[in-house]
C-alpha cells in the first residue's frame, strides 16, 4: 500500500511539474522603451534605406519565437523591418525607409503600426512618422507669360497688374519675394513689383513710349534662393 501512495504522489507531482510549465511559457510579449505613440522624423526625399528609428520588444518566455511584423498595408508600402538581433528576451529592430517621403504634396504626419508575436500572442505598437521639410521646390508663377494693356497717359502709381507665385515648400522655403530684371533701362525705371505681393506699378510716365510693347521679367524667389521668372509684356496705347 505505501508502494501505492508514493506512485500516486509522484504521478501528482509529475502534473504540477509540467501544469507549471505550460504556464511558464504563456506570458504576452511587450514593447519596451520606445512606447506607444512614439515619433520618429526623417527629412523628405531622404534615400530609400534611411532607418528612421529603432523599435524593441521583450517576453519573458525567451526572444527565440519573436518575430516583428508591419500591421497593415499603409505601414508595409512606407517601411521595412531591417537588422533583427535577439539577445535573452529581448528582440530589437530598425525599422528603414521603403519609399521616398514627401511633405509637400502629402501628409507631413504618417501612421506606423508595428506588431510582434510569439506564435502564439500579439502585440501592436503605434508610432508617428514626422517628415520635416527639404527646400526642394522652387516658386511656381500661376502664368509663364502676362500681357497686359495700358494707356500711354497711365496716371503714376497706377496697378498695372499682379503676378502671383507659389511654393509648397515650410516656413522659410515657402517665403516668395519678387523682383523685375531687364536690360531696358526705361522699363525698369518704369515699373515698379511689391517684393511681398507681386503687386506692379507705375512709376514713370508713359508719354514718350505711345505704341510700344515694353518687356521684362518678373523673378519670384524663395527663402532658401531657390527662382523662377516670368515674362511680363505691356503694350502702351
Amino acid at each position: 500500500m505505501f508502494h501505492n501512495i508514493m506512485e500516486v504522489l509522484r504521478v501528482m507531482l509529475t502534473v504540477v511539474v509540467v501544469t507549471r510549465a505550460v504556464r511558464s511559457e504563456d506570458h504576452v510579449p511587450m514593447f519596451t522603451s520606445m512606447g506607444h505613440h512614439h515619433k520618429f522624423t526623417v527629412a523628405e526625399n531622404s534615400p530609400v534605406g534611411t532607418v528612421i528609428g529603432q523599435i524593441m520588444a521583450t517576453d519573458q518566455d525567451g526572444a527565440r519565437n519573436l518575430t516583428f511584423d508591419t500591421a497593415d498595408n499603409d505601414t508595409a508600402t512606407l517601411i521595412r523591418i531591417v537588422n533583427v538581433r535577439k539577445s535573452g528576451k529581448q528582440i530589437t529592430a530598425d525599422l528603414a525607409l521603403k519609399t521616398l517621403v514627401d511633405r509637400d504634396f502629402a501628409p507631413s504626419n504618417r501612421h506606423i503600426h508595428i506588431s510582434v508575436t510569439d506564435g502564439q500572442y500579439k502585440a501592436i505598437s503605434r508610432y508617428v512618422l514626422v517628415i520635416t521639410d527639404m527646400n526642394d521646390n522652387a516658386p511656381m508663377f500661376t502664368q509663364h507669360e502676362y500681357k497686359v494693356t495700358v494707356l500711354h497717359s497711365l496716371p503714376m502709381h497706377s496697378v498695372v497688374l499682379i503676378v502671383i507665385a507659389t511654393d509648397p515648400d515650410a516656413t522659410f522655403g515657402g517665403r516668395v519675394s519678387y523682383s523685375i530684371q531687364t536690360d531696358d533701362l526705361f522699363a525698369y525705371q518704369a515699373f515698379r513689383v511689391n517684393q511681398y505681393t507681386g503687386m506692379i506699378t507705375l512709376h514713370s510716365p508713359l508719354l514718350t513710349h505711345r505704341h510700344t510693347l515694353l518687356h521684362f521679367n518678373v523673378i519670384a524667389t524663395d527663402g532658401g534662393g531657390l527662382s523662377s521668372s516670368a515674362k511680363v509684356i505691356i503694350h502702351v496705347q
